[in-house]
């Protein structure tokens, strides 16, 4: 599990945040210092003007997720379970690998 003693930003991490998208599911993977986390989400509730709820799978964990542009938004992932515990609370910019190395090599 990600999720530690010290915050993150005391050792100076980052979250690497990927999400995948199919028709049937929502996946998102969270990885910081060698460890990961995999959740696959439910929708909690329709979308509600610029907010969405996911529960993951197996009712641990929570996520809230606000749009701030078009590009990015925040999300705030907690424990359904245990109070106080956070995996992730933090801004999420929309990436297109392809057009990153195309840009990079230009």
């Amino acid at each position: 599990m990600v999720v530690s003693e010290k915050e993150p930003y005391e050792q100076n991490l980052q979250t690497k945040v990927k999400w995948n998208f199919s028709k049937k599911q929502l996946f998102t993977s969270f990885k910081r210092d060698k460890k990961t986390e995999d959740i696959i989400w439910i929708p909690k509730s329709k979308p509600f003007a610029d907010r969405l709820i996911l529960v993951d799978k197996k009712d641990f964990w929570k996520a809230e997720i606000q749009a701030m542009t078009n590009v990015r938004f925040h999300m705030h992932v907690e424990s359904i379970q245990t109070k106080n515990l956070i995996l992730f609370s933090g801004i999420l910019v929309k990436t297109n690998p392809l057009f990153q190395s195309i840009r990079f090599i230009l």
